[in-house]
C-alpha cells in the first residue's frame, strides 16, 4: 500500500487537503509521481518543479514542501506539502 496526503496551506492553516492511495505494482518513483500529479490535478494547480531537494526530503522526512517560487503559474498559498502516509515496501 502506498498513500500520500497533499495539503495547501495559508497562514499555517490547511485550506485544502486530498489523499491518494495506490496498490499497483509500480516502482516507488512511479507511484510518487502519479500521486503527485493527481493531487495537483485535484487542486487545479500546475505541477511544480520537483528538485533533488524535494526527493531527498521526501525520502528522509516523508514530506516534500513546495513554495510559490516552485510553481510556474500563480500559487495563492504559502506552501503545498506532500506527505508520505504509508509505504509498505522499502524505499
Amino acid at each position: 500500500m502506498f498513500k500520500v496526503w497533499g495539503k495547501l496551506i495559508r497562514e499555517n492553516e490547511i485550506k485544502k487537503a486530498f489523499d491518494v492511495e495506490n496498490d499497483t505494482e509500480q516502482s516507488f518513483e512511479e507511484k510518487r509521481n502519479n500521486a503527485f500529479e493527481e493531487i495537483c490535478y485535484h487542486f487545479d494547480l500546475s505541477v511544480p518543479v520537483w528538485l533533488d531537494k524535494h526527493s531527498k526530503d521526501f525520502v528522509s522526512f516523508r514530506r516534500a514542501t513546495f513554495y510559490p517560487e516552485d510553481f510556474v503559474e500563480e500559487f495563492n498559498y504559502d506552501r503545498m506539502e506532500f506527505d508520505l502516509v504509508k509505504w509498505d515496501d522499502k524505499i
